[in-house]
């Protein structure tokens, strides 16, 4: 699928009040970009359990590729991670 499919996929997904599927469309893409804006949706959408499950898997690829700073900065903006990214390795 081309980038500007997903990203017109997840468009229609928020035209239609779906953040959640939205968001899901975001996550399959494989960049930390996309990653990040599924998060945020989830966020904005209060959909908890998506948004705990996007933002660790954002701060994992994150690590895994040495961008401490794009984690420190998702990390410091939602306190509430901090704690759970470190629980879900455990």
């Amino acid at each position: 699928m081309r980038e500007a499919d997903w990203n017109l996929s997840s468009r229609s997904y928020l035209a239609l009040r779906k953040p959640e599927e939205a968001a899901a469309v975001l996550a399959r893409r494989v960049d930390t970009h996309a990653l990040r804006v599924a998060l945020h949706v989830c966020y904005v959408a209060k959909e908890e359990r998506a948004f705990r499950l996007y933002a660790t898997r954002f701060v994992q690829e994150c690590l895994r590729s040495a961008d401490w700073a794009a984690a420190t900065e998702v990390l410091s903006e939602h306190k509430s991670l901090q704690v759970s990214v470190v629980l879900d390795k455990i």
